[in-house]
């Protein structure tokens, strides 16, 4: 089972990643925060997202781009700079399909891109995709790890 952290402002994008997981029956736990601020909380376990039972630290994390407080960039940025995060896959999921945004969410260490907004049954199976090749990488770490 993947632990997925979707950072995401937008209900209706949340809601429809959510639905494209559940249509899919990955059983993958979803846990979403909305902005970068939220998301360094939860990674670092503070304040409310303290208990990892409850908030479990990821396996993979979806972002948002154009978010407020901190948007998607930053977090990117972020990551890189905190060991036991900057190994953590992220896919970029926005709505801005500007050259410009994509190479620079590469540059800055994402390891996809999708643009939003795309119907379920595209994102269903993107997400279906981005599933079976993180469980892989995540049982290929961990047998290595032992």
């Amino acid at each position: 089972m993947l632990n997925i952290l979707l950072i995401e402002d937008s209900e209706d994008d949340a809601f429809l990643f959510e639905s494209a997981l559940n249509r899919e029956g990955l059983g993958s736990r979803v846990c979403r925060v909305e902005n970068g601020v939220q998301a360094i909380s939860y990674l670092e376990g503070e304040g409310d997202y303290h208990n990892r039972s409850t908030f479990p630290f990821p396996t993979v994390i979806f972002s948002d781009i154009k978010m407020p407080v901190m948007d998607g960039f930053a977090i990117l940025k972020w990551l890189k700079t905190h060991p036991r995060c900057s190994v953590l896959p992220v896919m970029m999921f926005s709505s801005s399909s500007e050259q410009a945004d994509i190479e620079k969410a590469y540059r800055l260490g994402a390891n996809a891109y999708l643009v939003k907004p795309m119907s379920l049954d595209e994102l269903q199976k993107s997400v279906q995709i981005a599933h079976e090749f993180w469980k892989r990488c995540s049982k290929i770490a961990l047998a290595s790890a032992l």
